[in-house]
């Protein structure tokens, strides 16, 4: 059975500098000032806490967003929700201009750019602090920029299932030197992590990296999805307690940002495969995108997912929350199409037959 994530082995590399080398490399990526912190979410808190925002303000935001990225906004102040497009899953431009407040938060929906040019226009005229929500779209450009160098701000993550996994913790790219500065301050809060705990995060990484092998997938998970989508479970939020990156998890982020441009385009070549002549079941992608997830808009998830398992291949739905009439729909109809390290020529042509066979399109 094939296998909806590919985890990556991670090196146990415990050489010191680790943080600042990926730190370093971040800057040099994005041309931005990159600073490490214990999960994208808690890198967003830092950002808005950091220019000032405060509980009464209003943050403008996707209708099409994680609950996690909902919950901190409504931490630090009062959300508002801008509708979302069906065919591209991104913000609405002209719905932004309608609204005011004082931030402003992009989602790269599953790495599919938003269109930067105009929100950044609106978002400067309007007096917004815009913050780029790249937690999917490492790699994702428009207007031959790369996503997270538009706004005042951006957020990274590298947990389970990102473009670079380093077992949990994230990134901030800021502008202002001086927001940097607050930002860098504030991270001095959190507690260092002990070998231990950073051992058993290595540990925990690397068993979900055997257990992502198709064979001891097949043979220990695969049995088991019938009774129901159980490995979602595996991503939930458990509420742990964030802390600071380890310089084991810097170095292995160093060492998958070299690898990074070319995992990207082996999977939009096999993203482009499948969706050649299924246009109309995939959102309109604009841009480069990175492909983090190849979105399909299945109707009804769960007999999708069903109907994928019948020929070995498992999906993921997604855990994107509506909260919008047309983000409620994207929630009930988008799922993920495996395109990782591990998908072959074979699996991508047996996912098309499969996805055939679902729409009666044997185009």
């Amino acid at each position: 059975m094939l296998p909806r994530v590919f985890v990556p082995r991670m090196n146990f590399d415990l050489s010191k500098g680790g943080i600042s080398k990926f730190e370093e490399a971040l800057s040099e990526y994005f041309d931005r000032k990159a600073l490490l912190t214990p999960s994208g979410r808690v890198g967003l808190k830092l950002i808005l806490k950091a220019y000032g925002i405060r509980k009464r303000d209003k943050v403008l935001l996707s209708s099409f967003n994680a609950s996690s990225v909902v919950k901190v906004v409504e931490e630090v102040a009062t959300p508002v929700f801008i509708e979302v497009d069906e065919r591209t899953m991104n913000v609405v431009p002209k719905d932004i201009e309608r609204e005011e407040g004082k931030a402003l938060i992009v989602l790269h929906t599953e790495g599919n750019p938003c269109y930067m040019k105009k929100i950044k226009k609106i978002a400067e005229e309007k007096g917004f602090l815009l913050v780029e929500d790249c937690a999917h779209a490492l790699g994702s450009s428009i207007h031959g920029k790369k996503t997270g160098t538009f706004g005042d701000a951006a957020i990274l993550s590298f947990g389970m299932g990102k473009m670079i996994n380093t077992a949990g913790g994230g990134a901030v790219l800021v502008e202002d030197e001086s927001v940097g500065k607050k930002i860098r301050k504030e991270l001095r809060r959190y507690p260092k992590p002990s070998l231990f705990n950073t051992f058993f995060k290595y540990l925990k990484n690397n068993a979900f990296h055997v257990m992502s092998k198709r064979t001891v997938f097949s043979t220990f998970v695969g049995p088991f999805l019938r009774f129901g989508d159980i490995l979602s479970l595996l991503f939930e939020d458990r509420g742990i307690k964030p802390m600071l990156m380890h310089d084991l998890q810097g170095n292995a982020g160093v060492l998958q940002l070299e690898r990074l441009e070319g995992k990207i385009e082996a999977r939009r070549r096999k993203a482009r495969k499948i969706m050649k002549g299924l246009e109309e079941f995939f959102p309109k992608y604009i841009g480069k995108p990175n492909f983090h997830n190849l979105c399909f808009f299945s109707g009804d998830k769960e007999p999708f997912r069903k109907h994928m398992l019948s020929y070995g291949i498992d999906v993921q739905k997604t855990w994107l929350k509506g909260y919008s009439d047309t983000a409620r729909k994207l929630s009930e109809s988008v799922c993920y199409l495996p395109i990782h390290e591990g998908v072959n020529e074979e699996d991508v042509k047996k996912m098309k037959e499969a996805i055939q066979d679902y729409t009666g399109n044997l185009g």
